[in-house]
């Protein structure tokens, strides 16, 4: 499904499509005040798929196991404008895909794709699922790893292991 919906896709494009770079490296850094501190905060990673098309460019990441829109949608806080990024599963690593690429190409991407090989459906764009555009989806990710930081270093909060937790290596 998803090699007919990239046909497609290079079929009803008035524009090229050039595949700029595969599994890239992109790094990224940013400042936080954390305690009156400034910190730098680095984040790096693997882009599997950059393509631009004409003027615009694209971020592809491909998954072998389904995903599902709850995934890649970033909900909003309940009684606030603050993204939440704790209930997904793969838009926080995508918002640091637009971070690590703004730093590389001077702009933000157009989309952002997440690409199951799995259940593909060909409509993917993980931007046209928000509310909010990349940059801002980009800069809200800044608060969130502030916030983070600023509990992993806070004495007053007991860190204790979630028997329930699917990531944790210590957890399992």
């Amino acid at each position: 499904k998803f090699l007919h919906a990239e046909r497609d896709f290079v079929k009803s494009s008035p524009d090229h499509l050039y595949i700029e770079r595969l599994e890239a490296r992109f790094d990224t850094n940013f400042q936080v005040e954390i305690n009156g501190e400034m910190k730098t905060i680095n984040i790096g990673g693997f882009i599997d798929r950059v393509d631009k098309v004409g003027d615009r460019y694209r971020v592809i990441d491909y998954k072998s196991g389904k995903v599902s829109i709850e995934d890649v949608t970033i909900k909003v806080e309940r009684g606030t404008t603050k993204l939440n990024f704790k209930t997904t599963r793969h838009a926080l690593q995508l918002s640091f895909y637009a971070l690590m690429f703004e730093e590389t190409y001077g702009c933000f991407p157009d989309d952002i794709l997440i690409v199951s090989l799995i259940n593909s459906t060909g409509k993917y764009p993980f931007q046209s699922k928000q509310n909010h555009g990349i940059d801002e989806i980009a800069e809200a990710v800044k608060d969130f790893v502030k916030e983070i930081y600023t509990e992993m270093v806070d004495d007053s909060i007991n860190f204790t292991h979630a028997k329930n937790a699917n990531y944790c290596q210590y957890c399992r």
